[in-house]
């Protein structure tokens, strides 16, 4: 039945009613015979009879996801070659690896009765945005000379055969670089980014062609007559341009129809010297990859797995783009279905001085430890150590977890974990006393006896002091030689609410803001004294104290800011050379106080006999406080561990300080305890003044 067939059939319908029926009857009467004699005509010319119109239900159920009455208009001789479950399956998966939103067809105008049928695609995928081309679908008879589907995969995706694979890549665009401020390089690439276009992407070619025949330097024609040769959808590789060309590659990026590959490997020049503060990369595993797929990365992306590289990873790591792509049997890839650029990573430099770092490095090595230089009126880290250290190339290409838990020792950054601090505890017990009015300078404590218990409800335990002249002591002569009962004592009186307060003032329970996490500072495992006898040895920095070096470099800056705590830097500003100092805590203790603090300290190398006097150099202002901290066993234990400390804060005689160190040496029994690095410090005293 034809067009012509409906509409005169339509019309004597109309005819018979107006004539035969009385008027009242017709209005009702009449919309039925004239709807149902349309349905029946538009079925027989429209319905399963009609190619176009299956081929439109067919692209209405895929719109709405109803695959299943998508495989219903499958003609017989299909669904013998491919089972309903198989079916669905593959467009649910392909759909899913599209990351497809939302799915629309449009057909071409032309013949209703033509057995093929073409139309254009538009998928919106959420990972490469509106993916859209043209496709065709042939219909055929059944038996009963109803027009159904002639499947194959190709209606999917164009060119898709059954043996074909829908794959999903990740393009890594150039990842920022990690530099000192001066230029010299910590993290950077070797190696090339390609340049190439995918030509039926390409909106607007007259514009291409000037464009990358600019940025490569190579001539129009020659770029013509390579994407002449290649297939619509086929990848052209066009050029290449080194990594150093930074604003070429950026350049590149925005030009419309450009796919980069990168083809770069990271460099660390400086080796282990800055190992745990540039971390390394290397390729995910499929472990690896479960935490950062919601990132965008698959198995083989290559992300940072410490140090800055990994806590730094969304800045320098920009953002990944995407390929989609259609390969053959033997894995070659036969078509580009849809691209995503890559957003290039940003550079970042840092404020670390190599010359400092190396001085550093070189004082630790072949110990156990860490050791942070700051400049003490900005908070800028000019050097930061952890040892033993490890080369960060190493571990580019790939690293096992097996091989990451056997390395764990060298990997592991001891300047942001936290460790007893010792002795480096009093210059901060001196000044919560002096802040809460519970001790002067002038107060003084007979400690004679070497050891001393606050009464018999002690037991046994007593805090014992090392051997010094035999006199009472006050706060100047406790510092200098380091009076583990004075402090106690001085502990005991502040009072366990008053002296957590205090502490928590200077940062202990909280995050200090840094590039790099950095533990937390604790006094207590219980976040309270539980005991006096915890509170005395807090006091002079044993107990369950914990601190981080990298913090405790932040907590010496109170002395040297009139009360205010600075916030350690890593990071220089974008374009900037230098940092301003920022205020973490505002007024932990008056200027005075602070002040006072600092000469107290500065009494540590001048007051006779004092733990200082051996790092008295000429030229240099130097205040200080050394510090061990017993890790015993028991309380008996004639060999304990010893964690040696180190503060110092320095300057040129007469001129305001410019290098606060904070340094911890493992195992120092036996090694002249917290003197240990004194020859060490002794020599860049000199050398830097």
């Amino acid at each position: 039945m034809s067009k012509k067939l409906l509409t005169d059939t339509i019309s004597t319908a109309k005819k018979i009613v107006k004539e035969k029926l009385p008027r009242r009857t017709t209005a009702i009467v009449g919309l039925a015979v004239i709807i149902g004699t349309t349905l029946w005509a538009a079925q027989s010319i429209y319905g399963q009879k009609s190619p176009k119109v299956t081929m439109q239900a067919y692209l209405d159920h895929w719109e709405s996801g109803n695959y299943e009455k998508m495989y219903q208009l499958l003609h017989p001789n299909d669904r013998k070659e491919v089972s309903k479950k198989a079916f669905i399956q593959q467009h649910q998966d392909i759909a899913k690896k599209l990351e497809q939103e939302k799915i629309r067809f449009k057909m071409h105008s032309g013949e209703e009765e033509s057995p093929t049928i073409r139309y254009q695609t538009t998928i919106d995928s959420k990972s490469v945005g509106p993916i859209q081309f043209n496709s065709r679908g042939k219909l055929a008879e059944n038996e009963e000379g109803k027009w159904l589907v002639d499947w194959t995969p190709s209606m999917i995706l164009p060119g898709l055969t059954e043996n074909d694979q829908v794959k999903v890549e990740t393009v890594s665009g150039l990842r920022g670089e990690i530099r000192t401020k001066d230029g010299k390089g910590l993290a950077v690439n070797k190696g090339k980014i390609i340049i190439g276009t995918v030509p039926a992407e390409i909106k607007d070619r007259q514009a291409f062609l000037k464009q990358v025949s600019s940025l490569l330097n190579i001539k129009p024609q020659e770029i013509r007559a390579k994407m002449k040769k290649a297939k619509p959808f086929e990848y052209v590789q066009l050029g290449s341009l080194p990594v150093e060309k930074r604003d070429a590659i950026n350049q590149a990026l925005k030009i419309e129809g450009v796919s980069i590959r990168n083809e770069t490997e990271r460099h660390y020049p400086q080796g282990s010297l800055t190992a745990h503060i540039t971390g390394f990369v290397n390729p995910l595993t499929s472990e690896q990859v479960k935490e950062w797929k919601d990132q965008g990365y698959q198995k083989g992306d290559v992300v940072g797995r410490a140090g800055l590289e990994k806590y730094q990873q969304e800045t320098l790591g920009g953002k990944p783009g995407i390929r989609i792509v259609i390969t053959g049997a033997d894995g070659k890839e036969k078509r580009v279905i849809g691209t995503r650029s890559p957003q290039n990573g940003k550079d970042i430099r840092v404020t670390i001085d190599l010359s400092m770092q190396r001085r550093l490095y070189n004082s630790l090595r072949g110990d156990v430890g860490a050791f942070v230089a700051l400049h003490p009126k900005t908070g800028a880290v000019l050097g930061a150590v952890s040892m033993p250290s490890y080369d960060p190339n190493t571990f580019v290409k790939g690293i096992s977890e097996k091989e990451y838990k056997q390395n764990i020792g060298s990997i592991t950054n001891r300047f942001v974990h936290t460790y007893t601090p010792g002795s480096t505890m009093k210059p901060l017990t001196a000044a919560i006393g002096l802040e809460t009015g519970k001790l002067k300078p002038s107060t003084t404590y007979d400690t004679r006896s070497g050891k001393w218990q606050k009464d018999s409800s002690w037991g046994g335990y007593y805090v014992r002091r090392v051997d010094h002249p035999d006199v009472p002591v006050d706060l100047q002569k406790a510092m200098a030689w380091s009076d583990n009962i004075y402090f106690a004592r001085v502990g005991l009186n502040i009072g366990p609410e008053t002296f957590k307060k205090q502490l928590q003032k200077f940062g202990f329970e909280d995050k200090l803001p840094f590039a790099l996490p950095v533990k937390n500072a604790t006094f207590s495992n219980s976040g309270k004294f539980d005991s006096e006898i915890l509170l005395a040895d807090t006091a002079y920095g044993q107990g369950q104290l914990q601190v981080s070096p990298l913090f405790w470099s932040s907590v010496f800056t109170v002395f040297t800011n009139d009360g205010d705590m600075l916030q350690p830097q890593l990071l220089l500003p974008e374009n900037q050379d230098s940092v301003k100092p920022k205020v973490w805590r505002e007024n932990v203790v008056s200027p005075k106080n602070a002040r006072k603090t600092y000469e107290i300290m500065k009494g540590v190398v001048t007051t006779p006999g004092g733990s200082g006097n051996d790092l008295k150099t000429s030229g240099v202002e130097l205040a200080m406080k050394t510090g061990t901290a017993e890790l015993k066993k028991s309380y008996d234990d004639p060999d304990p561990m010893e964690l040696g400390w180190l503060a110092t804060i320095s300057g040129k005689k007469g001129s305001e300080p410019d290098l606060l160190t904070i340094s911890m040496v493992n195992d120092v029994h036996d090694r002249n305890g917290s003197h240990y690095l004194y020859p060490q410090i002794k020599k860049m005293l000199k050398e830097r003044y």
